[in-house]
């Protein structure tokens, strides 16, 4: 039947696709209903065993539409589910199955091309007789057919860090999200420190930045990514008995090997693992297979699938002849040996059976000492009731902290229905769970510490019908996140007896010279280090361990002081400075522009052409002094007391006043009230009587340069220089006594100068102008 409700929340802006929903629900069938603004399955909590016994199919919840197509046109549509793996969401074009999804899959896009004609599209959200997880829900939005949707950019992660020999995926969106060619190419600046292949994925080659460019094939936008390479961690190269090779899918279904072979593999590409060789008495007709293993000094100790013991001589699995000696031990019909981990602090085997007991092995004879068995128990958040614990991986590090992957398989499990790691007790076999991974685990595989970096290596495999999941990871013992090595071989492995030997140092070690750093580039000091572990030394001897971040040498940053500033002018405009490093010469910002500007022009009677105007500009500009109005400024006018000690009062940036004065004759809300309280606060300031100020009586030129010397010796707190001769000046006479020293100070500075004649004029009254000129120097001085 046709739903319209649907066809407004599926359609992008003026679409016109129709869309419709089987009218049989009540056989079974569950129409698609529209919820804020997208389409949603509602099946939900729904499973195959109530739907009726005519149908063959699963509970289902259909949408569908029939669309008319040109040469050229793409389909796209938002979708996400939120199921256990075994619902799923179906896409369909024309009854032909083209994709599906299940899981928790946030909102994404799916694109594909259509050829000219008609077509059915048809979405369906179908539930088997499992329980529901999740929000048991799959969802749709957005569904769009027509011409293709061109880019319009892209972004890229602006950084990322990799050590050298590893790799890290860096991330990139094409943006629109639904635009049609999501093709993008990669190109590093510089190869020698880092490289990155077609999908992003980049590797650290030596110590440096790198800037990695995404481009895209539609329109050649692009963006870039600051890759920093750190101190170099070799690949680790890590042994295990391979008892199932995948073979990816054949026909849609899962295909694989069964395999009794020995393999070694690089944590950098798992996936060029290579053979080494089957156990030595079997054959193709009779395999022995390893159920679990683990390497002590020199030799190999494990069980076998037959029931015996077996202590294998290491090197002669590294030469691929492998030397084993065989033990019978007590058959115990409860004992199924699944992994085994050495303590190094105590000297100590573990091994744990199928029914998650912990025992310990004498490696003399191995036999397991049936008095030491502990239950392996604990709490597991979120799981069913009843629930059995079930070990897929147990590893003991060197300082004997053991830790348990306890299987995580679908929503039973708790959580998001994957494994979880945790510390295991020995003493007592309490697990106490960490944190839950990220990846499902169900059947015996192998875990195990490197000991000579102490990460910790999980060999994952779910089962051999899921090839999409069997990685190696390397698992974080405080949080359980996982790092993605890669699939074992082309596509997955399932690994038991995994092990990492190790490192004696004696071979394959790199000494590498000081660098020095630079302003802007980590150095590092002269070490050590062994290519097969990766660990550092101080010496050639390697006896002193250090770490990568022990050699770095922080850059130096820059040390900048500002060149090429300008002042603009009236007819010439000014530069800001470039602030240039003084130690590598780098401009670390360049500065800008100022254009030419003449502040005095907007006063009608400032001339420019006289010998004021660089100082009626500066103190106009810097907002030290204003005009008499708007159009005149007054440069011949007498200055007042008032006036003076308000341009020093913003000279000094107008700071918070704390009381008002105490001179009778400043009132309250003029413009020079707040100054001439600050300027008496800080002894600037004294009155024509005790009790007086004259704030609009004349200032002279002996009386301006005492506000000046004030201002300079009492607020700055700066000591004067020595004062000029004033015996030179024809009216030396005339300067009174609480003068004498300030404009001694004052010629002495250039702030006061002599007339034609020889007279120096102390009780002449100051004009603007001339306090122009005085809180240029002013400020530009002290």
């Amino acid at each position: 039947m046709h739903a319209p409700e649907l066809d407004k929340v599926l359609n992008v802006t003026d679409g016109t696709l129709e869309f419709y929903t089987p009218a049989e629900a009540e056989d079974g069938y569950y129409p698609w209903a529209a919820e804020e603004g997208y389409a949603k399955s509602t099946n939900q909590g729904v499973d195959s065993s109530y739907v009726d016994a005519t149908y063959t199919i699963p509970s289902a919840s259909v949408v569908n539409t029939t669309v008319e197509t040109k040469a050229g046109e793409i389909l796209y549509f938002r979708y996400r589910v939120s199921s256990e793996s075994t619902d799923r969401l179906y896409f369909y074009i024309d009854d032909q199955q083209v994709n599906r999804w299940s899981g928790d899959v946030d909102w994404a896009v799916y694109f594909c091309q259509l050829e000219a004609g008609t077509h059915v599209l048809q979405w369906e959200y179908t539930k088997d007789s499992g329980a529901a997880r999740l929000e048991d829900t799959a969802y749709l939005d957005d569904v769009y057919v027509g011409a293709p949707k061109a880019v319009t950019g892209v972004e890229i992660q602006e950084t990322a860090s990799v050590a050298g020999y590893r790799r890290v995926q860096l991330t990139w969106d094409v943006l629109p999200d639904v635009a049609s060619n999501r093709e993008v190419t990669f190109t590093s600046s510089d190869e020698s420190v880092a490289t990155v292949d077609e999908n992003g994925l980049v590797t650290g080659v030596t110590q440096g930045e790198a800037v990695i460019t995404v481009t895209t094939k539609d329109g050649g936008f692009t963006d870039t990514c600051l890759v920093s390479v750190t101190g170099d961690q070799p690949p680790v190269k890590i042994y295990g008995f391979v008892h199932c090779l995948s073979a990816g899918r054949q026909d849609g279904l899962p295909a694989w090997w069964l395999k009794t072979h020995w393999y070694t593999f690089f944590d950098t590409n798992p996936g060029g693992a290579e053979e080494i060789g089957m156990m030595p008495d079997a054959t193709s007709d009779e395999a022995v297979s390893v159920l679990c293993a683990e390497l002590v000094d020199d030799t190999v100790y494990g069980y076998t699938m037959d029931g015996r013991f077996f202590a294998m001589d290491f090197d002669s699995l590294q030469r691929g002849e492998l030397s084993v000696e065989y033990k019978n031990i007590t058959r115990y019909d409860d004992f199924y040996p699944t992994e085994m981990s050495y303590d190094h602090s105590t000297g100590t085997m573990y091994v744990i059976n199928y029914l998650c007991d912990l025992y310990e092995v004498n490696l003399e004879t191995g036999e397991v000492d049936p008095d030491s068995r502990r239950e392996i128990y604990g709490y597991l958040p979120g799981a069913n009731d009843g629930l059995m614990t079930c070990i897929v991986g147990f590893a003991i590090d060197m300082i004997g902290n053991a830790y348990v992957m306890i299987a995580g398989f679908g929503a039973a499990w708790g959580g998001n229905g994957c494994s979880r790691l945790a510390s295991l007790d020995l003493e007592t076999g309490e697990y106490t769970v960490i944190g839950q991974t990220t990846a499902q685990a169900y059947q015996e595989q192998s875990m195990c510490f490197d000991p000579n970096t102490g990460k910790l290596y999980w060999a994952q495999w779910q089962t051999p019908y899921s090839p999409e999941v069997m990685n190696l990871f390397i698992v974080d013992t405080e949080t359980a996140v996982l790092e993605d090595c890669g699939k074992i071989g082309e596509y997955g492995a399932g690994v038991r007896g995994m092990f990492i030997p190790l490192c004696e140092h004696d071979s394959n070690v790199k000494a590498v010279e000081e660098r020095a750093a630079t302003c802007t580039e980590e150095g590092h000091t002269a070490y050590w280090q062994c290519q097969t572990c990766g660990k550092y030394f101080t010496d050639e001897k390697l006896t002193i361990e250090i770490s990568w971040e022990d050699t770095v040498i922080p850059a130096l940053g820059h040390k900048t002081e500002l060149r090429n500033a300008k002042e603009a002018t009236c007819t010439e405009d000014g530069y800001t400075g470039d602030e240039v490093c003084t130690v590598c010469g780098e401009t670390v910002k360049e500065g800008q522009v100022i254009p030419a500007n003449c502040p005095s022009k907007a006063f009608a009677d400032l001339n420019t052409d006289r010998w004021y105007h660089e100082y009626t500009d500066y103190v106009i500009a810097k907002g030290l002094m204003n005009g008499m109005d708007e159009t005149h400024f007054a440069p011949e006018g007498s200055l007042t007391r008032g006036m003076l000690v308000t341009t020093l009062y913003r000279l000094a940036g107008e700071p918070e006043v704390a009381e008002p004065a105490t001179f009778s004759d400043v009132k309250a809300g003029r413009y020079y009230t707040e100054a001439v309280a600050w300027a008496e606060e800080n002894g600037i300031a004294k009155g024509i009587t005790d009790t007086t100020f004259c704030p609009d009586k004349a200032v002279t030129r002996e009386q301006a340069a005492t506000f000046l010397y004030r201002y300079v010796t009492e607020y700055l707190e700066q000591e004067p220089a020595t004062g000029a001769d004033l015996s030179i000046y024809t009216d030396r006479e005339a300067i009174s006594k609480f003068a004498r020293t300030a404009v001694a100070w004052a010629t002495a500075e250039g702030l006061l100068q002599g007339f034609p004649g020889g007279s120096l004029q102390p009780r002449g009254t100051l004009t603007r102008a001339q306090m122009a000129k005085l809180l240029t120097i002013l400020d530009q001085k002290f």
